[in-house]
């Protein structure tokens, strides 16, 4: 898989399906961070961005 920096996976976390953005990507590392959500002023869920405090990272 040819993964770039800002793409977005859906994993699985038990029985949820969490959207994580690839914040780091080079020929070492991948580094994939939850996204987080608000609601904006409709109540509607908007991005704001990813939680690199909860970041995933894999060694290649």
């Amino acid at each position: 898989m040819n993964l770039q920096q800002n793409m977005i996976l859906n994993l699985v976390e038990n029985e949820n399906l969490i959207p994580y953005q690839c914040i780091h990507a080079d020929d070492k590392k991948i580094v994939f961070a939850p996204l987080i959500f608000g609601l904006n002023k409709d109540g509607e869920p908007v991005e704001i961005g990813a939680d690199e405090a909860k970041k995933i990272e894999f060694l290649i």
